[in-house]
């Protein structure tokens, strides 16, 4: 079966085109119309289809002269593509009287007695008239009907091939030598006008070539090449599409499919480059961290190749894939599936050779920590082996050690702190979330405490007189006796918007904001239910009680310094200074002890022990010493102008002593010492 899709002027005129292209009749060709002329478009479009079984069967029976007189039937040699072919502005197909009948030599032209002049075409056949060969024009002068012989030129077809192989057995190719045989046709049917002019009614007409070169031989001729594979399916159609010389794929071999290498994909970032346009932050952390369980590299398997074949059949190995597996470094671990690298723990991730990755827990600074290094935020420990520069900071969520001195920097540590040298107007925190719990629970049971009072007095006053109004009675005792709670409640209001789940429970966050809602100016008078503050105490006592072991919890959190000046210093456990503590404010949730001088500033010990070699002396400042109502404080030099609270007691030391102890016995505070007689 034969498609294609073609435009023309007429319907007709695309019918004689493809019946001469393909060589059959035009009554055989099926049309389809698709579009027809319009006002842009002139022409048909249609789709042509022959089915050439059906042709061949009916033709076999046909013998040669009425194969070609049929194919001759409708030709138009206005469409032929032949430089020989003649022209006619006669539209001649099918008419008139005259007959040119093909015998397989010759055509027998019969023409009737209209007819007064031939004139031949010497160069498109021999025309014979009368037993002689008539190469001028012949007089008929009426002679009546007419009998001539047309010997037409003839051309016989060539085809021959060469098959030749690369070495490779990639390819085959045919070079083609293919030359089409023809032979001048008439049509049966003849005009017979007064002067007839044979050469316009003479066509060319392709002829089948040598039938001794066929698909089976070309076959055969690839299979002596030793070519069994790969074979074009329309090679036989190319072979006979060639005019002239020309040459072709006859077969092709398969490539091997190249297989996928297994890729990887990394999730370690790679050193920032600094934009020197940008406004830069030379003092910003520029560690590279990652979470816990966060992915450092993903591996993406790759895939096996397939062999390839050549055109003789046998096969082309495909390369082999590359494979690689990852290599575990510590704090590492790899996926269930073994395509993706892990962090065991938080920390930074670094890349060790080839596929290996390592999460260091410990950030390391060889040197200074200065602006080459810039800040640190590190959840883990930090070592810094030098000093720590100016207006840097360092986070981190395990221990921090400095074995130098820090000046002008802001220190946090969550386990712990120890700095060798001196700490020079800075901020130190250890235990920031401990600390921040501390204060919080401290300012708790304190309004608490106050809260539990005034909801006493009122039971009483309302007891003795039951006409007075609650709110009215609530908003008197705050502003005579409890004028603080209103502010401490606000401040613990907004304490507790900070984000710490594992503390603060929806309980005691609704607790405060009902109490801050309740105590606050105007809301007090409009109190008409005493089991709002009531419940509202309960659930934060209930909480003080369930969190009383602030102290167990803050023994493991030590901050060790050897000389402190002009520093505030916020440490959940105990502190330590081996040198002296000048005009700096220290807070401490566990033991303090100082080895040297404490002199100028606030101390607060949150522990049961307070220890100092030498406290005070300064004549312009005071130094302030805060601890616990149990506290135990020992002091072994002690100069004038020294406050000691105990709990809310003070203790107020106007000379100078030695061996200060200052301790609780039977509920009250008692200090014991002795006149120091020493030099300044």
């Amino acid at each position: 079966m034969k498609e294609a899709t073609a435009s023309g002027k007429s319907i007709e005129e695309i019918r004689r085109e493809y019946a001469r292209q393909w060589g059959c009749r035009p009554e055989d060709l099926n049309l389809e119309v698709l579009s027809k002329p319009g006002l842009l478009v002139k022409k048909w479009n249609v789709k042509v289809t022959w089915d050439e079984q059906s042709y061949s069967d009916s033709a076999s029976g046909l013998s040669e002269e009425a194969i070609l007189n049929s194919l001759l039937d409708g030709y138009d040699p206005e469409d032929d593509p032949q430089d020989n072919k003649q022209k006619s502005e006669i539209d001649w197909v099918g008419q008139g009287n005259g007959k040119a009948v093909w015998d397989g030599e010759k055509f027998t032209l019969t023409l009737g007695e209209t007819v007064r002049r031939i004139e031949p075409a010497p160069s498109l056949g021999v025309l014979r008239h009368a037993g002689r060969e008539a190469t001028q024009t012949i007089d008929l002068l009426g002679a009546g009907t007419t009998t001539l012989e047309f010997y037409p030129n003839e051309t016989i077809g060539e085809l021959n091939w060469e098959v030749s192989v690369l070495k490779d057995g990639r390819k085959a190719f045919l070079r083609v030598h293919h030359i089409a045989g023809g032979r001048n046709c008439l049509p049966q049917n003849l005009p017979e006008p007064e002067n007839f002019i044979l050469k316009e009614y003479v066509a060319w007409k392709v002829l089948p070539g040598d039938e001794k070169m066929t698909a089976e031989v070309l076959g055969q001729d690839l299979a002596a090449a030793k070519i069994v594979f790969g074979i074009r399916d329309n090679l036989w159609e190319e072979v006979l599409a060639v005019n002239g010389n020309a040459e072709l794929i006859a077969a092709e071999g398969q490539p091997p499919v190249l297989p996928l290498n297994a890729q990887i994909e990394e999730f370690v970032e790679a050193e920032t480059l600094i934009d020197e346009k940008a406004n830069i932050d030379y003092f910003a952390s520029k560690i590279n961290l990652c979470e816990k369980d966060q992915v450092l590299a993903r591996k993406t398997p790759g895939k096996e190749g397939q062999n390839g074949k050549t055109i003789f059949g046998t096969e082309i190995p495909a390369p082999k894939m590359v494979d690689f597996q990852f290599k575990l470094g510590k704090n590492t671990y790899l996926s269930e599936d073994g395509l993706e690298v892990r962090a065991a723990c938080a920390g930074s991730p670094t890349r060790k050779g080839n596929y290996a990755y390592q999460v260091e827990s410990v950030y390391v600074v060889k040197a200074d920590l200065d602006l080459k290094v810039g800040g640190i935020d590190f959840p883990g420990d930090v070592i810094i082996a030098g000093n720590v520069h100016d207006n840097l900071f360092v986070r981190c969520n395990g221990k921090l050690q400095v074995g130098g001195s820090v000046s002008g920097a802001k220190l946090s540590a969550e386990a712990g702190m120890k700095i060798a040298n001196n700490v020079l107007a800075s901020q130190l925190v250890v235990g920031s979330m401990l600390v921040f719990r501390k204060e919080l629970f401290g300012r708790l049971q304190e309004a608490n405490e106050a809260l539990l009072i005034c909801i006493g007095q009122m039971e009483q006053m309302l007891a003795a007189s039951p006409q007075v109004r609650l709110g009215q009675l609530f908003k008197l005792l705050i502003e005579k006796k409890f004028s603080y709670l209103p502010a401490k409640y606000k401040e613990l209001e907004e304490s507790v918007k900070k984000k710490d789940e594992d503390f603060l429970t929806p309980d005691l966050i609704e607790a405060i904001r009902t109490l801050a809602k309740n105590t606050d100016g105007a809301k007090a008078l409009e109190l008409t239910d005493l089991n709002i503050l009531k419940s509202a105490a309960q659930t934060i006592n209930q909480f003080i009680d369930s969190h009383a072991h602030f102290n167990r919890d803050s023994a493991n959190l030590p901050c060790e310094i050897g000389y402190v000046q002009n520093t505030v210093i916020q440490c959940a456990g105990s502190f330590v200074c081996h040198k002296g503590v000048y005009n700096s404010q220290v807070q401490a949730g566990g033991d303090i002890q100082i080895h040297g001088v404490c002199r100028g500033g606030e101390l607060i010990c949150n522990g049961t022990k307070f220890y100092a070699r030498e406290v005070g002396g300064s004549a312009v400042s005071s130094t302030v010493l805060r601890v616990e109502k149990n506290s135990r404080v020992n002091i072994d030099y002690c100069h004038a102008n020294v406050k000691i609270y105990v709990g809310k007691e003070l203790i107020t030391i106007d000379e100078r002593v030695q061996r200060l102890e200052v301790h609780r016995e039977e509920g009250r505070v008692v200090a014991d010492r002795l006149k120091w007689e020493g030099n300044d």
